[in-house]
């Protein structure tokens, strides 16, 4: 009716959980965790141990979400 014809989405896998690999998880997209640790290097995060939680998508690629930053000035 409206003329619409929506992209199709491939799913997100959750590949990091609270600084931790989910190796299973990035086996059954078939991918490494060389692969994993280059891709977030690509986007300045330095170590596993700062996001919060990433995820992959073959259709937008990464998430991630890295934990806040504490504020050094509050008392």
């Amino acid at each position: 009716m409206l003329d619409l014809n929506p992209r199709d989405e491939a799913p997100s896998i959750l590949v990091i959980e609270e600084g931790q690999i989910k190796e299973e998880e990035l086996r059954s997209v078939k991918k490494s965790k060389e692969w994993l640790l280059e891709g977030i290097q690509k986007r300045n995060y330095k170590k596993i141990e700062d996001i919060l939680y990433g995820e992959w998508s073959e259709t937008d690629g990464f998430y991630i979400q890295p934990y806040p930053k504490k504020n050094s000035q509050i008392q």
